[in-house]
């Protein structure tokens, strides 16, 4: 095995080898030997849970593109608040925080945006986040530290204070 593997596999310490796909595009048929036409609902039926490296800012600052990767389960039950849940605007894959309720739909949005998402029922829902890989160790979404930092920055004055300030910059 290569040591590009070895190092990721150390990471992931898994029964199985994770598939390793990146969110902005469709699955890439080369890095992880599957058909390049398979969606992320079809291989996370298939597979039971697929391991992902989101690329963008819409999660900063608690996901980093290149730092974190997380890993994608089917939703057993409805999402609650604060999930981090993968969904498809269009023809696009999103992965994002769920931070409340309009009736039966969510209100979702990254925790780096000013803007709501609302109208998203749980049918839209493709995956939830059930693991974080940061720095070679694994966490729960809702650990201590993690649900202190959704307390703070998802749900007060936090979050806009800091994004308006970053507006005037």
């Amino acid at each position: 095995a290569s040591d590009v593997y070895k190092r990721q596999h150390a990471r992931y310490p898994k029964k199985t080898p994770p598939i390793f796909l990146t969110l902005s595009a469709p699955p890439d048929s080369s890095r992880n030997n599957m058909d390049a036409s398979m969606s992320y609902e079809t291989l996370i039926a298939a597979a039971g849970s697929v391991v992902i490296e989101p690329r963008g800012i819409s999660m900063l600052p608690f996901l980093k593109e290149g730092r974190d990767s997380v890993r994608l389960v089917s939703p057993t039950a409805a999402p609650c608040k604060y999930d981090i849940v993968l969904y498809r605007v269009r023809d696009k894959y999103v992965l994002h925080r769920i931070i409340g309720f309009d009736g039966d739909n969510y209100i979702i949005c990254g925790d780096n945006c000013r803007g709501w998402e609302r109208g998203h029922g749980r049918g839209d829902i493709i995956a939830v986040v059930d693991e974080i890989y940061r720095n070679g160790r694994t966490e729960k979404p809702h650990c201590l530290k993690n649900r202190i930092y959704e307390r703070l920055w998802c749900s007060s004055m936090l979050k806009r204070i800091v994004m308006k300030l970053k507006s005037y910059m």
